[in-house]
């Protein structure tokens, strides 16, 4: 219904994306062999105390042995190894992170939804970003359109919260 109601509305600039393809194409990125630690609030436990918890048993029996205890990745079972990624894939919030760490060292805490995320950097390389342009193209431009959907979509919904009142007598 969004589509159909909003779709004539949204408007992409392809200059601007082929501008932003041509970057990413140009560009050389960083790749990061990571491993992990994701887990989840306990209850009646302060985050802090939590936090610390973990970072005291890292220095105590390293991070591949803490993240098979405290995580509950699936990598857990791999001392949570999550293998190389770049850093195009990752969220801008994870980037921010890791921009200032070395090889060996380990994030902060990141909230990852319900959950929260430790990384360690394992290594690291430098590569050239090899892409496909017009998947890239492609993609950008899906992403711009669900972008600008998803916010005529709460715009309608919040019209419609506004002018219906639902009456449970």
């Amino acid at each position: 219904m969004i589509y159909l109601k909003y779709n004539n509305q949204v408007k992409i600039d392809k200059k601007i994306i082929l501008k932003k393809v041509n970057e990413m194409q140009n560009r050389k990125n960083r790749e990061f062999l990571l491993s992990e630690i994701v887990f989840a609030k306990k209850k009646g436990v302060p985050l802090e105390k939590l936090f610390k918890e973990i970072v005291l048993s890292i220095k105590e029996i390293g991070f591949n042995n803490t993240a098979n205890i405290y995580s509950n990745a699936d990598s857990a079972k791999f001392g949570g190894k999550i293998g190389w990624i770049s850093e195009i894939s990752l969220a801008k919030s994870i980037n921010k992170e890791l921009e200032d760490k070395n090889i060996g060292e380990y994030t902060d805490l990141i909230k990852l939804g319900n959950n929260f995320l430790i990384l360690k950097i394992e290594d690291m390389k430098i590569a050239n970003s090899v892409i496909d342009k017009q998947k890239e193209i492609e993609k950008l431009i899906k992403s711009e359109r669900n972008s600008q959907l998803n916010k005529f979509s709460k715009i309608y919904f919040n019209k419609v919260k506004l002018n219906y009142l639902i009456d449970e007598k």
